[in-house]
């Protein structure tokens, strides 16, 4: 959503012609600026402050002397992959027999009895959960009654009754534990730390920091106290990182080099490939990536996910193509406060990524839920994904829901953001409307714009390198340490291209008092008809420093550039009503007849050119624009748009007759009926 949300200017602090960045620091609050911009080690905390912990570390210890199997049972995120590939990897290097399993998307999330009866033998002595474990009670008893000891780390969050594990690893049930927002793979570092200073080698689990690091990021996870330490050191360790998968895949991600790395490189670059392996077809592909020594498999695994990866767009983009059509045909879906679709064919690898979207064009809840092989008797029993806005705990909402259901067959897990869940193929509509009135009870209102609060106000002067490199010490940024809003004012748009392979996204370049600022704008296409050379918009903008090396530079110079995002813009002294008709007609959101374009040549017949037209008097400013756009694109008429205020029309050429099929603008607004001639 662009040029018509929100803004709350009420908030903002003017900090142009100042020092930017000590500005910034100062209104954060930050208690120990010298941990916050330079994290060590030193200051993880004690990993013997977990609950259970010195009970797990003898447990394991005892496994590795008896030479028993230890098995590793993780996830198919980046979370749970990394997780599980730090304890296998240090397992390993202690001569440990390890071996791991992680269950595909179509086999569900977490321990599942159906896999465990097909995985478990009477070679394992000691199961570990990573990512995973906190709601399989029934499973955790399973486990119990074969005689394997089972080790649970999860960070999800805790329900009613948890599982009759050996023990568990997870701040969420450790009350004398100082931080309670560590990831699956963070957990894990911690189980490797607490191994480490057993074994009187306290800095061995530091080898294994990159990919804590990589998978915290990608949970999105509070980026503050130690998931900060382990974030910033570990990012900062990967463009050096002695992990041979991982540094083959960013070398294929970045082939011109990269030397320094940041959040959102891993967010957009890295971590989606990595998704890849289990969202398209197995976690295999990415877990053996990053324990694999072997260049050449290395070479192969990172091309396998980055073809993925690609799969992955196509299909996400189809997906989100039947979700939109699904909602915009359904007045009481639209209306609901928190959408919730199935359809058997969708891939419920995808439909995370879909649900962000959805979120993010609708500004509500939204669960989607696709297709399963799993059955509950005669029952198939589907897979349900979610994303959630600030105000909705989406989390509580399912737990809240399931306790109407089935709880033996439709379970729940997750965070606030982002949750998944089981049901039975015919309790979609049931829980639909429980979920709905749930939020109704809660008073959790959708608003049709999106807020947004701009931190920081600022002048041209203050978008330079200088100030972006020092804001990249703040890195890495996520959720509670995000990347500053800025608001800038009066800007003259110099000029504009779409770019990308399907020339999705836009960069822009603005001018002011004589300088240049340059912006990029992502999935923002569809607004293009909004950018006029020379007419004056705010921006609400993040900035960042990027680094590249030079291609055609003989020794790959590293040059360094000021990255300008636009979260949102507007045109200026336009009023918001008036624009949410712009955007109507920027995407040509109108169903054109060919009466409607009659009626629009016949008011420009009547009257003398030039004819001046106020826009704000139209009745229909969307369709009045659109008729004009497609009269123009048939050579009928030519207009000028002065700033979105006035139209002026100053030619019209009407002797001969046009077909509307020629008019792109008319092809993608209807279908064309009769023989298409005006």
């Amino acid at each position: 959503m662009m040029f018509n949300n929100q803004w709350d200017l009420s908030n903002i602090v003017d900090i142009s012609n100042t020092n930017l960045a000590q500005s910034i620091l100062k209104r954060r609050n930050i208690e120990d600026l010298n941990t916050y911009l330079y994290p060590k080690l030193s200051d993880l905390h004690d990993p013997f402050l977990l609950k259970d912990m010195d009970k797990a570390v003898e447990r394991i210890m005892r496994a590795i002397e008896d030479k028993e199997l230890i098995l590793i049972y993780g996830d198919y995120d980046t979370d749970g992959i990394t997780a599980t590939a730090v304890i296998y990897r240090f397992l390993k290097n202690l001569d440990a027999e390890a071996t791991y399993y992680i269950p595909k998307r179509s086999e569900g999330y977490g321990l599942i009895t159906e896999v465990l009866e097909n995985i478990l033998n009477e070679d394992i002595g000691l199961i570990i959960t990573v990512d995973c474990g906190i709601p399989s009670v029934k499973e955790v008893d399973f486990i119990n009654e074969i005689g394997i000891d089972c080790i649970i780390s999860d960070h999800h969050t805790v329900q009613e009754e948890i599982p009759d594990a050996y023990c568990i690893i997870s701040p969420k049930v450790s009350k004398s534990y100082p931080f309670n927002e560590l990831s699956g793979v963070g957990i894990a570092l911690k189980i490797v730390q607490a191994l480490s200073i057993k074994l009187n080698n306290p800095q061995e689990y530091a080898k294994y920091i990159d990919l804590a690091a990589l998978g915290t990021i990608a949970d999105q996870v509070p980026l503050i106290d130690e998931n900060r330490t382990i974030a910033k050191i570990g990012m900062d360790s990967i463009p050096f990182t002695q992990n041979v998968g991982l540094k083959e895949l960013i070398s294929q991600s970045y082939p011109n080099g990269i030397n320094k790395v940041n959040s959102s490189n891993l967010m957009f670059n890295i971590i989606p490939k990595i998704n890849a392996s289990g969202r398209m077809e197995s976690p295999e592909y990415a877990i053996k990536l990053l324990i694999s020594d072997d260049y050449e498999e290395c070479r192969k695994l990172s091309e396998k996910l980055i073809q993925l990866n690609e799969e992955r767009k196509i299909l996400q983009k189809e997906i989100t193509d039947s979700v939109l059509d699904k909602i915009e045909s359904n007045e009481s879906i639209k209306n609901d406060s928190v959408i919730v679709l199935y359809n058997e064919q969708w891939e419920i690898g995808i439909l995370g990524i879909v649900a962000s979207k959805i979120v993010d064009k609708y500004n509500r809840p939204c669960i989607l839920l696709g297709g399963n092989e799993k059955y509950f008797g005669e029952e198939r029993i589907i897979k349900g994904t979610g994303r959630s806005v600030e105000g909705f705990n989406l989390i509580e909402a399912l737990i809240h829901c399931h306790s109407f259901l089935d709880k033996d067959v439709e379970t729940c897990g997750g965070h606030y953001f982002a949750a998944g869940n089981e049901l039975k193929e015919s309790s979609v509509d049931k829980f639909r409307n429980i979920i709905n009135q749930y939020a109704k009870d809660k008073g959790f209102t959708v608003s049709e714009r999106k807020l947004l609060s701009p931190d920081y106000k600022v002048n041209i002067s203050d978008i330079n390198a200088d100030n972006a490199r020092i804001l990249s010490c703040m890195e890495p940024y996520g959720s509670e340490n995000e990347l500053n809003l800025f608001y800038i004012e009066d800007m003259i748009l110099a000029n504009w291209r779409l770019i990308g392979k399907t020339k999705d996204h836009m960069t822009m370049s603005f001018k002011k008092d004589g300088r240049y600022m340059n912006c990029i704008s992502f999935n923002s296409a569809k607004y293009s008809k909004l950018l006029l050379n020379g007419l004056s918009y705010d921006l609400v903008f993040k900035m960042s420093l990027n680094t590249v090396r030079d291609s055609n530079s003989f020794t790959k110079d590293v040059r360094y550039y000021v990255n300008c995002e636009i979260a949102d813009m507007r045109i200026k002294d336009i009023p918001l009503a008036i624009m949410d008709d712009l955007v109507k007609y920027s995407k040509s959101d109108a169903n054109i007849e060919r009466e409607d374009i009659a009626k629009v040549y016949r008011l420009i017949r009547s009257n003398t050119l030039p004819f001046k037209i106020e826009l704000e008097t139209l009745p229909n400013i969307p369709h009045f624009l659109i008729c004009l756009d497609i009269l123009q694109e048939l050579g009928i008429i030519n207009y000028n748009n002065i700033g979105y205020k006035f139209i002026y029309i100053n030619e019209l050429n009407d002797r001969k007759r046009r077909n509307l099929t020629d008019s792109p603008t008319y092809m993608k607004t209807k279908k064309t009926n009769d023989n298409g001639r005006l």
